[in-house]
Protein backbone atom coordinates (compact mmCIF):
# COMPACT_ATOMS: atom_id res chain seq x y z
CA UNK A 1 0.00 0.00 0.00
CA UNK A 2 2.96 2.58 0.77
CA UNK A 3 4.84 1.65 -2.03
CA UNK A 4 1.46 2.70 -3.87
CA UNK A 5 0.88 5.76 -2.24
CA UNK A 6 4.16 6.76 -2.91
CA UNK A 7 4.26 6.29 -6.83
CA UNK A 8 1.30 8.30 -6.94
CA UNK A 9 1.92 10.85 -5.18
CA UNK A 10 5.44 10.90 -6.26
CA UNK A 11 6.61 11.95 -2.60
CA UNK A 12 9.18 9.03 -2.74
CA UNK A 13 12.92 9.72 -2.10
CA UNK A 14 14.09 9.50 -5.68
CA UNK A 15 17.66 8.73 -6.02
CA UNK A 16 20.31 9.89 -8.56
CA UNK A 17 19.63 6.90 -11.09
CA UNK A 18 18.20 9.05 -13.47
CA UNK A 19 20.35 11.36 -16.28
CA UNK A 20 22.46 14.06 -15.30
CA UNK A 21 23.90 16.72 -16.78
CA UNK A 22 27.95 17.84 -16.91
CA UNK A 23 27.92 20.90 -15.42
CA UNK A 24 31.34 21.80 -17.54
CA UNK A 25 30.61 20.55 -20.77
CA UNK A 26 26.55 20.15 -20.85
CA UNK A 27 26.28 17.08 -21.86
CA UNK A 28 23.38 15.12 -20.34
CA UNK A 29 24.88 10.80 -19.23
CA UNK A 30 22.45 7.86 -18.06
CA UNK A 31 26.12 6.22 -17.53
CA UNK A 32 25.64 5.24 -13.90
CA UNK A 33 29.94 5.69 -13.05
CA UNK A 34 29.76 8.96 -15.06
CA UNK A 35 26.84 10.30 -13.10
CA UNK A 36 28.52 8.73 -9.89
CA UNK A 37 32.01 10.94 -10.66
CA UNK A 38 29.87 13.86 -11.71
CA UNK A 39 28.22 14.05 -8.47
CA UNK A 40 31.16 13.68 -6.33
CA UNK A 41 33.21 16.06 -7.88
CA UNK A 42 30.13 18.39 -7.47
CA UNK A 43 30.07 17.35 -3.55
CA UNK A 44 33.77 18.10 -3.19
CA UNK A 45 33.83 21.81 -5.12
CA UNK A 46 30.73 22.83 -3.09
CA UNK A 47 32.77 22.49 -0.21
CA UNK A 48 36.15 24.12 -1.57
CA UNK A 49 34.51 26.56 -2.47
CA UNK A 50 33.41 27.91 1.06
CA UNK A 51 35.48 29.47 3.25
CA UNK A 52 38.61 27.87 4.69
CA UNK A 53 41.51 27.99 7.32
CA UNK A 54 44.71 29.10 6.80
CA UNK A 55 47.75 27.19 7.10
CA UNK A 56 48.43 29.20 10.61
CA UNK A 57 45.43 29.18 11.78
CA UNK A 58 45.26 25.00 11.36
CA UNK A 59 48.79 24.63 12.76
CA UNK A 60 47.23 26.19 16.13
CA UNK A 61 44.29 24.58 15.96
CA UNK A 62 46.04 21.00 15.41
CA UNK A 63 48.19 22.05 18.22
CA UNK A 64 45.04 22.83 20.86
CA UNK A 65 43.73 19.38 19.72
CA UNK A 66 46.49 17.41 19.88
CA UNK A 67 46.80 18.80 23.71
CA UNK A 68 43.98 17.57 24.63
CA UNK A 69 44.16 13.80 23.31
CA UNK A 70 47.71 13.70 24.85
CA UNK A 71 45.70 14.55 28.33
CA UNK A 72 44.25 11.20 30.41
CA UNK A 73 40.17 11.48 30.36
CA UNK A 74 37.26 9.26 32.25
CA UNK A 75 35.75 8.89 28.62
CA UNK A 76 38.74 6.67 27.19
CA UNK A 77 38.04 3.75 30.09
CA UNK A 78 37.77 0.57 28.24
CA UNK A 79 33.94 -0.09 26.75
CA UNK A 80 31.97 -2.80 28.80
CA UNK A 81 30.35 -5.55 27.04
CA UNK A 82 27.26 -4.49 29.07
CA UNK A 83 27.70 -1.11 26.75
CA UNK A 84 28.00 -3.25 23.50
CA UNK A 85 24.73 -5.27 23.78
CA UNK A 86 22.64 -2.36 25.03
CA UNK A 87 23.58 -0.65 21.74
CA UNK A 88 23.29 -3.68 19.71
CA UNK A 89 19.69 -4.25 20.79
CA UNK A 90 18.24 -1.26 20.13
CA UNK A 91 19.99 -1.33 16.28
CA UNK A 92 16.64 -0.84 14.10
CA UNK A 93 15.95 -3.38 11.36
CA UNK A 94 15.58 -2.41 7.40
CA UNK A 95 18.50 0.09 7.89
CA UNK A 96 20.90 0.57 4.80
CA UNK A 97 24.50 -0.88 4.89
CA UNK A 98 27.60 0.90 4.28
CA UNK A 99 30.52 0.01 1.48
CA UNK A 100 30.53 -3.85 3.22
CA UNK A 101 27.50 -4.56 2.87
CA UNK A 102 26.81 -6.05 6.42
CA UNK A 103 23.47 -4.96 7.85
CA UNK A 104 22.22 -4.48 11.35
CA UNK A 105 19.98 -7.56 11.26
CA UNK A 106 23.70 -9.44 10.96
CA UNK A 107 24.89 -8.16 13.94
CA UNK A 108 22.16 -9.07 15.78
CA UNK A 109 22.57 -12.70 15.37
CA UNK A 110 26.50 -12.81 16.15
CA UNK A 111 27.27 -15.12 18.87
CA UNK A 112 28.35 -14.21 22.31
CA UNK A 113 32.52 -14.82 21.67
CA UNK A 114 31.84 -12.99 18.27
CA UNK A 115 30.21 -9.95 20.13
CA UNK A 116 33.38 -10.25 23.03
CA UNK A 117 35.89 -9.88 20.35
CA UNK A 118 34.04 -6.99 18.80
CA UNK A 119 34.20 -5.38 22.20
CA UNK A 120 37.63 -5.64 21.98
CA UNK A 121 38.42 -4.62 18.94
CA UNK A 122 36.17 -1.28 19.97
CA UNK A 123 38.53 -0.69 22.67
CA UNK A 124 41.72 -1.38 20.91
CA UNK A 125 40.55 1.35 18.28
CA UNK A 126 39.92 3.37 21.63
CA UNK A 127 43.33 3.43 22.59
CA UNK A 128 44.90 3.75 19.25
CA UNK A 129 42.66 6.11 18.38
CA UNK A 130 42.53 4.54 15.18
CA UNK A 131 39.99 2.81 13.05
CA UNK A 132 39.94 -0.21 10.66
CA UNK A 133 40.26 1.18 7.11
CA UNK A 134 37.21 -0.33 5.64
CA UNK A 135 34.95 1.87 8.85
CA UNK A 136 36.66 5.32 7.96
CA UNK A 137 34.93 5.03 4.33
CA UNK A 138 31.18 6.21 3.59
CA UNK A 139 29.03 6.04 0.75
CA UNK A 140 26.94 8.84 -0.23
CA UNK A 141 23.45 7.71 -1.78
CA UNK A 142 22.54 11.43 -3.67
CA UNK A 143 18.82 12.34 -3.07
CA UNK A 144 17.21 14.43 -5.03
CA UNK A 145 15.45 17.25 -3.14
CA UNK A 146 11.96 17.27 -3.88
CA UNK A 147 10.30 19.30 -6.55
CA UNK A 148 14.18 20.08 -7.97
CA UNK A 149 15.12 19.25 -11.91
CA UNK A 150 16.61 15.76 -11.74
CA UNK A 151 19.06 16.87 -14.46
CA UNK A 152 21.18 19.33 -11.99
CA UNK A 153 23.85 17.77 -9.86
CA UNK A 154 23.13 20.84 -7.74
CA UNK A 155 19.98 19.68 -6.27
CA UNK A 156 20.61 16.08 -4.90
CA UNK A 157 21.15 15.89 -0.87
CA UNK A 158 24.18 13.78 -0.09
CA UNK A 159 23.44 10.78 2.65
CA UNK A 160 26.35 9.03 3.99
CA UNK A 161 26.13 5.73 4.70
CA UNK A 162 28.53 4.02 7.01
CA UNK A 163 29.56 0.94 7.82
CA UNK A 164 27.17 -0.65 10.45
CA UNK A 165 30.68 -1.49 13.16
CA UNK A 166 31.34 2.12 12.71
CA UNK A 167 27.72 3.92 13.65
CA UNK A 168 27.69 0.89 16.53
CA UNK A 169 30.94 2.69 17.95
CA UNK A 170 29.55 6.02 17.49
CA UNK A 171 26.76 5.14 19.52
CA UNK A 172 29.35 3.96 22.55
CA UNK A 173 30.93 6.88 21.88
CA UNK A 174 27.88 8.99 21.99
CA UNK A 175 26.46 7.29 25.80
CA UNK A 176 29.35 8.63 26.83
CA UNK A 177 30.09 12.36 25.98
CA UNK A 178 26.36 12.98 25.01
CA UNK A 179 25.38 14.47 29.09
CA UNK A 180 28.90 16.28 29.16
CA UNK A 181 28.11 18.17 25.83
CA UNK A 182 24.83 18.75 26.11
CA UNK A 183 25.45 20.66 29.69
CA UNK A 184 28.46 22.59 26.88
CA UNK A 185 25.34 23.67 25.16
CA UNK A 186 23.21 27.05 24.81
CA UNK A 187 19.72 27.35 26.34
CA UNK A 188 18.82 28.63 23.25
CA UNK A 189 19.74 25.18 21.37
CA UNK A 190 16.44 23.06 21.17
CA UNK A 191 17.49 20.26 18.28
CA UNK A 192 18.31 16.98 18.88
CA UNK A 193 17.70 17.22 22.54
CA UNK A 194 15.23 15.38 25.02
CA UNK A 195 12.55 16.25 26.01
CA UNK A 196 12.11 19.42 23.39
CA UNK A 197 10.36 19.49 19.48
CA UNK A 198 9.90 21.43 17.03
CA UNK A 199 6.20 22.66 18.10
CA UNK A 200 8.19 23.56 21.35
CA UNK A 201 10.42 25.97 19.51
CA UNK A 202 7.37 27.22 17.02
CA UNK A 203 4.82 27.85 19.97
CA UNK A 204 7.70 30.02 21.72
CA UNK A 205 8.79 31.87 18.82
CA UNK A 206 5.21 33.12 18.00
CA UNK A 207 4.25 33.94 21.96
CA UNK A 208 7.38 36.18 22.26
CA UNK A 209 6.18 37.77 18.96
CA UNK A 210 2.53 38.11 20.36
CA UNK A 211 3.95 39.24 23.63
CA UNK A 212 5.78 42.18 22.04
CA UNK A 213 2.90 43.15 20.05
CA UNK A 214 0.59 43.00 23.02
CA UNK A 215 3.14 45.58 24.69
CA UNK A 216 2.59 47.81 21.35
CA UNK A 217 6.07 47.02 20.40
CA UNK A 218 7.41 46.36 17.26
CA UNK A 219 9.06 42.79 16.59
CA UNK A 220 11.99 42.38 14.20
CA UNK A 221 12.91 39.01 13.38
CA UNK A 222 15.72 37.10 11.53
CA UNK A 223 15.41 33.39 10.18
CA UNK A 224 19.26 32.80 9.35
CA UNK A 225 19.96 30.45 6.59
CA UNK A 226 23.26 28.50 6.74
CA UNK A 227 25.37 27.23 3.68
CA UNK A 228 25.05 23.45 3.35
CA UNK A 229 25.07 23.65 6.92
CA UNK A 230 26.48 19.90 7.86
CA UNK A 231 28.76 20.02 4.60
CA UNK A 232 30.30 23.27 5.59
CA UNK A 233 31.62 22.86 8.87
CA UNK A 234 35.36 22.38 9.02
CA UNK A 235 36.25 19.27 10.82
CA UNK A 236 39.19 20.95 12.52
CA UNK A 237 36.71 23.48 13.92
CA UNK A 238 34.59 20.03 15.18
CA UNK A 239 37.97 18.69 16.40
CA UNK A 240 38.71 21.55 18.23
CA UNK A 241 35.00 22.44 19.58
CA UNK A 242 35.46 18.90 20.63
CA UNK A 243 38.66 18.81 22.35
CA UNK A 244 37.71 22.07 24.62
CA UNK A 245 34.77 19.64 26.11
CA UNK A 246 36.40 15.93 25.93
CA UNK A 247 39.93 15.06 26.97
CA UNK A 248 41.47 11.76 25.81
CA UNK A 249 41.83 9.90 22.18
CA UNK A 250 37.98 9.35 22.40
CA UNK A 251 37.56 12.96 20.58
CA UNK A 252 39.17 11.50 17.50
CA UNK A 253 36.58 10.75 14.83
CA UNK A 254 36.31 11.29 11.65
CA UNK A 255 35.93 9.88 7.57
CA UNK A 256 39.34 9.07 6.01
CA UNK A 257 37.22 7.99 2.53
CA UNK A 258 33.89 8.65 0.73
CA UNK A 259 32.42 7.02 -2.65
CA UNK A 260 29.10 8.29 -4.48
CA UNK A 261 26.93 4.94 -5.35
CA UNK A 262 24.62 5.21 -8.46
CA UNK A 263 22.84 1.27 -9.37
CA UNK A 264 25.29 -0.39 -7.45
CA UNK A 265 28.51 1.21 -9.07
CA UNK A 266 30.57 3.49 -7.02
CA UNK A 267 32.20 6.54 -7.54
CA UNK A 268 36.40 7.28 -7.86
CA UNK A 269 37.09 7.96 -3.92
CA UNK A 270 36.70 11.33 -2.58
CA UNK A 271 38.26 13.31 0.52
CA UNK A 272 35.97 16.07 2.06
CA UNK A 273 38.02 18.55 4.80
CA UNK A 274 34.27 19.86 5.55
CA UNK A 275 31.30 18.42 6.52
CA UNK A 276 29.99 16.35 9.48
CA UNK A 277 27.90 13.30 7.27
CA UNK A 278 24.57 13.75 7.25
CA UNK A 279 22.42 10.55 9.02
CA UNK A 280 25.61 10.05 11.01
CA UNK A 281 24.93 8.93 13.92
CA UNK A 282 27.31 11.82 16.16
CA UNK A 283 26.48 14.48 13.19
CA UNK A 284 23.59 16.14 15.22
CA UNK A 285 25.48 16.39 18.51
CA UNK A 286 28.46 17.23 16.74
CA UNK A 287 26.84 20.20 14.89
CA UNK A 288 25.31 21.16 18.18
CA UNK A 289 28.45 21.84 19.56
CA UNK A 290 29.58 24.05 16.18
CA UNK A 291 26.88 26.07 16.64
CA UNK A 292 26.52 26.45 20.75
CA UNK A 293 28.44 29.90 20.78
CA UNK A 294 26.38 31.47 18.57
CA UNK A 295 25.77 34.91 19.23
CA UNK A 296 22.51 36.79 20.54
CA UNK A 297 23.85 40.14 20.94
CA UNK A 298 21.14 42.27 23.08
CA UNK A 299 18.15 39.98 21.36
CA UNK A 300 16.82 36.47 21.91
CA UNK A 301 16.55 33.63 19.60
CA UNK A 302 16.45 29.92 19.71
CA UNK A 303 18.54 27.33 17.20
CA UNK A 304 16.83 24.33 16.18
CA UNK A 305 19.70 22.45 14.29
CA UNK A 306 20.47 24.92 11.47
CA UNK A 307 17.47 26.44 11.73
CA UNK A 308 18.79 29.77 13.73
CA UNK A 309 15.60 32.83 14.54
CA UNK A 310 16.56 35.72 16.37
CA UNK A 311 13.94 38.83 17.59
CA UNK A 312 14.46 42.08 18.66
CA UNK A 313 11.46 44.45 19.97
CA UNK A 314 11.36 48.03 20.36
CA UNK A 315 9.01 50.80 20.49
CA UNK A 316 9.54 51.80 17.05
CA UNK A 317 10.45 49.54 13.54
CA UNK A 318 13.47 51.63 13.39
CA UNK A 319 14.96 51.06 16.99
CA UNK A 320 14.00 47.06 16.91
CA UNK A 321 16.31 47.93 13.68
CA UNK A 322 19.09 49.33 15.32
CA UNK A 323 19.24 46.41 18.27
CA UNK A 324 18.83 43.82 15.51
CA UNK A 325 21.85 44.94 13.05
CA UNK A 326 23.75 44.80 16.36
CA UNK A 327 23.30 41.12 16.86
CA UNK A 328 23.58 40.56 13.00
CA UNK A 329 27.17 42.04 13.05
CA UNK A 330 27.80 40.07 15.99
CA UNK A 331 26.40 36.85 14.11
CA UNK A 332 28.80 37.67 10.95
CA UNK A 333 31.65 37.95 12.84
CA UNK A 334 30.74 34.61 14.35
CA UNK A 335 30.43 33.10 11.08
CA UNK A 336 33.65 34.82 9.30
CA UNK A 337 35.70 33.02 13.25
CA UNK A 338 34.28 29.94 12.26
CA UNK A 339 34.34 29.67 8.10
CA UNK A 340 30.33 29.75 7.33
CA UNK A 341 28.37 31.38 5.27
CA UNK A 342 25.31 32.72 5.64
CA UNK A 343 22.61 32.15 3.03
CA UNK A 344 20.66 34.56 0.62
CA UNK A 345 17.65 32.21 2.07
CA UNK A 346 18.10 34.18 5.22
CA UNK A 347 15.12 36.61 5.09
CA UNK A 348 13.51 38.79 8.15
CA UNK A 349 10.14 40.01 9.26
CA UNK A 350 8.60 43.03 11.31
CA UNK A 351 5.71 42.75 13.28
CA UNK A 352 3.24 45.76 14.08
CA UNK A 353 5.24 48.03 11.93
CA UNK A 354 3.10 50.43 10.51
CA UNK A 355 2.26 50.02 7.20
CA UNK A 356 3.24 54.09 6.13
CA UNK A 357 7.31 52.60 6.81
CA UNK A 358 9.72 52.42 4.02
CA UNK A 359 10.07 49.01 4.83
CA UNK A 360 12.86 48.54 2.13
CA UNK A 361 14.61 51.07 4.61
CA UNK A 362 14.28 48.85 7.51
CA UNK A 363 16.47 45.83 5.47
CA UNK A 364 19.55 44.77 7.23
CA UNK A 365 22.83 45.12 4.92
CA UNK A 366 26.02 43.84 6.88
CA UNK A 367 29.37 42.49 5.14
CA UNK A 368 27.81 41.32 1.98
CA UNK A 369 24.77 39.81 3.72
CA UNK A 370 21.58 41.48 2.27
CA UNK A 371 18.12 40.67 4.80
CA UNK A 372 15.33 41.00 2.60
CA UNK A 373 12.11 42.01 4.22
CA UNK A 374 9.24 39.62 3.31
CA UNK A 375 5.67 38.94 4.26
CA UNK A 376 5.82 35.24 5.40
CA UNK A 377 7.93 32.94 5.53
CA UNK A 378 8.26 29.04 6.66
CA UNK A 379 9.84 28.17 10.09
CA UNK A 380 10.05 24.31 11.34
CA UNK A 381 7.23 23.28 8.92
CA UNK A 382 4.87 26.24 9.80
CA UNK A 383 4.09 29.06 7.92
CA UNK A 384 4.50 32.13 9.39
CA UNK A 385 2.75 35.75 7.78
CA UNK A 386 2.98 38.71 9.71
CA UNK A 387 -0.96 38.38 11.20
CA UNK A 388 0.20 35.48 13.18
CA UNK A 389 -3.57 33.66 12.10
CA UNK A 390 -2.19 30.58 10.76
CA UNK A 391 -4.39 31.61 7.99
CA UNK A 392 -1.44 30.86 5.72
CA UNK A 393 -0.46 26.90 7.00
CA UNK A 394 -4.03 25.94 7.06
CA UNK A 395 -3.90 26.88 3.44
CA UNK A 396 -0.95 24.74 3.20
CA UNK A 397 -2.20 21.77 4.77
CA UNK A 398 -5.77 22.06 2.91
CA UNK A 399 -3.63 21.78 -0.01
CA UNK A 400 -1.29 19.41 0.75
CA UNK A 401 -3.76 16.75 2.53
CA UNK A 402 -6.33 17.10 -0.39
CA UNK A 403 -3.89 14.89 -2.58
CA UNK A 404 -3.60 12.97 0.04
CA UNK A 405 -7.60 12.11 0.61
CA UNK A 406 -7.89 11.74 -3.16
CA UNK A 407 -5.86 9.05 -3.18
CA UNK A 408 -7.32 7.20 -0.31
CA UNK A 409 -10.35 7.41 -2.13
CA UNK A 410 -8.90 5.80 -4.61
CA UNK A 411 -7.88 2.83 -2.69
CA UNK A 412 -10.88 2.44 -0.58
CA UNK A 413 -12.78 0.52 -3.40
CA UNK A 414 -15.97 -1.50 -2.14
CA UNK A 415 -15.36 -4.40 -3.85
CA UNK A 416 -11.54 -4.08 -3.82
CA UNK A 417 -8.75 -2.03 -2.19
CA UNK A 418 -7.56 -1.58 1.26
CA UNK A 419 -9.54 -2.60 4.29
CA UNK A 420 -10.75 -0.45 6.88
CA UNK A 421 -7.12 -1.29 9.06
CA UNK A 422 -4.88 -0.18 6.10
CA UNK A 423 -6.75 2.74 5.48
CA UNK A 424 -7.35 4.32 9.01
CA UNK A 425 -3.40 3.53 9.25
CA UNK A 426 -2.82 5.87 5.98
CA UNK A 427 -5.10 8.31 7.27
CA UNK A 428 -3.18 9.11 10.19
CA UNK A 429 0.12 8.86 9.20
CA UNK A 430 -0.05 11.07 5.92
CA UNK A 431 -3.32 13.23 6.97
CA UNK A 432 -4.07 13.40 10.56
CA UNK A 433 0.06 13.60 11.76
CA UNK A 434 -0.10 16.82 9.09
CA UNK A 435 -3.00 18.36 10.48
CA UNK A 436 -2.31 17.71 14.62
CA UNK A 437 1.34 19.01 13.79
CA UNK A 438 0.76 22.83 14.03
CA UNK A 439 -2.26 22.10 16.44
CA UNK A 440 -1.29 24.32 19.68
CA UNK A 441 -1.15 27.44 17.62
CA UNK A 442 -3.98 26.61 15.41
CA UNK A 443 -6.22 25.93 19.36
CA UNK A 444 -5.17 29.63 19.98
CA UNK A 445 -7.13 31.27 17.05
Amino acid sequence: MWATFNTLTRKFKEKANKPIQDPHTGQITNDPKTIANILAAVLVNKREQLPSYSTEENNTMKKQIGVAVKEKGDYDKDFEIEELYHVINKLPKNKSPGLDGITNDVIKEMGPKSKDFLCHLYNMCLAKARLPRAWDTSLIVPILKQGRNSLSPDNYRPISLTSVFRKILEHLIKHRIEEKIDKALSRRQVGFRKKRSTIDAVVKLENEIKIGMQEKNSVYAIFYDLTSAFDSVPLQLVAQKLSMHIKGKISLTKIEETYVAIKNVISDKIQFTKGVPQGGVLSPLLFNLVLADFPFKNVDGQIFADDIVSWAKGRTPEEAKKTMKISVIEAVNWANLNKLVFSNKTVAMIFNANKRNDLQRLEIDVDGLHIPLVNHTRYLGVSIDLKLNMKLHINNILRETSNSINLMKCLAGKNWGADRSILKLFYTAAIRSKIEYAAPLMAEM
